[in-house]
């Protein structure tokens, strides 16, 4: 099964315009309403369309808009949806993603299957926080991953397992 996300764009003298298509959602991105009421009047006028007003949420991210009309995507809502699946929600923060002198090894005897699988679904957790909305676990994230196949379950892996 493929998911096909489809973004459009269109640049003129007037500004940058954006139609992302995700199956059967169209998300119009423009810094001129105008703009975004002809298109959504020509592909109402051509296909039958319902307007759901201003989008909240794109693929499970909420959107907000700032009083200076920038679009800002945080990730609050997106993790306090998975956090509770983790059962991670009364740990201690940290100011950075990973600890600097991390090195982790590859585990060299059978792991548990369900060890592997909570692994993997959290690093998948991750990996979507990674691209979505914070570039800044991205190295963090694909340096657990290197070990997907054979973690290592250290206490910081095994919490990650685990938790």
């Amino acid at each position: 099964m493929t998911c096909l996300v489809v973004i459009y764009h269109l640049h003129n003298s007037d500004g940058y315009y954006y139609i992302a298509l995700y199956v059967d959602n169209l998300l119009f991105a423009s810094a001129s309403q105008r703009e975004v009421d002809r298109v959504k009047a020509a592909l109402h006028y051509k296909f039958s369309l319902k307007d759901l007003g201003e989008d909240k949420f794109i693929l499970g991210n909420q959107i907000q808009r700032r009083p200076s009309e920038e679009l800002f995507l945080p990730q609050k809502a997106y993790l306090l949806h998975v956090i509770p699946r983790f059962n991670v929600l009364g740990c201690k923060t940290a100011s950075i993603p990973m600890e600097v002198v991390c090195q982790l090894q590859y585990f060299d005897t059978e792991i548990k299957p369900e060890f592997k699988r909570r692994y993997l679904q959290h690093i998948g957790t991750l990996l979507y926080a990674a691209l979505a909305t914070r570039p800044d676990l991205a190295f963090a994230v694909n340096y657990l991953d290197w070990f997907a196949n054979r973690p290592n379950p250290s206490p910081l892996v095994s919490n990650l397992a685990y938790t």
